[in-house]
């Protein structure tokens, strides 16, 4: 992260600041949004789309007739998704309680499209999360997703497939462009400082100056 940041930095980076905040404030307001259908040309992840056969599973179930009957149907088959279906089968298979089920995935464009990346970051949105529901129960949704992250990565490891799946554990850097970015991230690791979440030590800020050394880039 870097925490001193030049006045003029706004005129002169084409991408849009502040989208974290926007984010937040849409959520804060609620109330129904539509649900759009997918985009005709989304963007495509580097790790799904890098080479020619880089997702095995992409048109897995895309051809036939749609399934009529089921005894679960899962909505997506994003990390939540598969790891609901990866679950539900475990679960079958050690408890003679449940049978056979039967369970579809349902996903609008190719199967298990995930992204690559796999973060979770303790510090995001606290101070919001504080406000509105209250330290405690902050600091459990904060937890639910390390445990996710945590899981994901101990299943890969169990099955040998770091390679496989390009895994790498090296951290994360969260890129701070404007002096609202930076107020807001501060007052979200303060308050996970105060609803007690771990391994806030390991956070380490890095100024404006050193990055543009290390990444040869300007201001």
């Amino acid at each position: 992260m870097s925490r001193e940041l030049p006045d003029s930095i706004e005129c002169h980076l084409p991408l849009n600041l502040n989208c974290s905040l926007e984010e937040e404030d849409a959520l804060r307001r609620g109330g129904a949004l539509p649900a759009p259908l997918p985009t005709q040309n989304p963007t495509k992840s580097f790790w799904t789309h890098g080479e020619p056969d880089c997702n095995p599973l992409a048109r897995e179930g895309s051809d036939g007739d749609l399934t009529l009957d089921a005894d679960v149907c899962i909505v997506g088959s994003g990390m939540t998704g598969v790891s609901c279906a990866y679950h539900l089968a475990q679960l079958a298979r050690q408890s003679g309680s449940l049978g056979k089920l039967k369970v579809v995935i349902l996903e609008a464009r190719d199967f298990c499209r995930n992204g690559g990346h796999l973060t979770n970051q303790l510090w995001h949105r606290m101070d919001e999360l504080v406000k509105t529901y209250g330290a405690e129960e902050a600091l459990k949704a904060r937890l639910i997703e390390y445990r996710t992250v945590t899981s994901i990565v101990d299943f890969v490891k169990a099955n040998n497939w770091e390679s496989a799946v390009d895994l790498v554990e090296g951290g994360h850097i969260s890129l701070v462009f404007s002096k609202e970015e930076l107020d807001a991230t501060e007052r979200d690791i303060k308050a996970a400082e105060v609803a007690g979440t771990p391994d806030l030590d390991k956070i380490e800020w890095v100024s404006a100056e050193d990055m543009d050394k290390a990444s040869l880039s300007s201001s």
